[in-house]
């Protein structure tokens, strides 16, 4: 008997494509807040690619610094998983690099057929990016996410803290 996981996988699995053109779409857009470079665009992009999976309340916030993005979800059930994220990475010059930065190739290496280069693949754009494409499945598929969800993304580093309390948002009981 196959299980919802298992269609949602299968939904993954058949729209890979699609999954990973919005992957490389966030990947390209520099969002380096320690260079100026990219937050209002980041957290515009950021906004659009939350309306598309579904989520129906998306706001960008301004902030002293780059904005950053809250969004809501709620599916309705007694359980609310609230999540932080930040878009931001670190400056990325072009030497080291085996393809530009910002390109999101997808390439060979490391013993691997294919992966997916651009800075903040690993640790920013690249989990949250892949986050996106599940909440889209679990929407498509069952017409909800398991939980409420609530999301709250800052477009600077640690460093710039003072911007985290001007973009908090209060969380409603749902």
């Amino acid at each position: 008997m196959r299980t919802d996981l298992d269609r949602v996988r299968d939904y993954l699995e058949t729209n890979h494509d699609r999954h990973l053109s919005r992957l490389r779409t966030l990947l390209r857009q520099p969002s380096v807040s320690v260079d100026g470079v990219g937050g209002e665009a980041c957290a515009q992009l950021l906004a659009e690619l939350l309306r598309d999976v579904g989520f129906p309340r998306v706001t960008v916030v301004p902030t002293p610094g780059p904005p950053g993005v809250w969004a809501a979800y709620d599916a309705g059930v007694p359980w609310t998983l609230a999540v932080y994220w930040m878009l931001d990475v670190r400056s990325a010059p072009a030497a080291g690099w085996r393809v530009p930065p910002f390109s999101a190739e997808v390439t060979t290496g490391h013993g691997f057929p294919k992966i997916l280069i651009a800075r903040g693949a690993r640790a920013a754009k690249g989990p949250l990016g892949v986050w996106l494409n599940a909440v889209e499945a679990y929407q498509r598929v069952l017409n909800k996410p398991p939980v409420n969800l609530r999301l709250l993304v800052e477009a600077t580093r640690s460093w710039e803290a003072r911007t985290t309390a001007p973009c908090s948002m209060p969380i409603e009981r749902t």
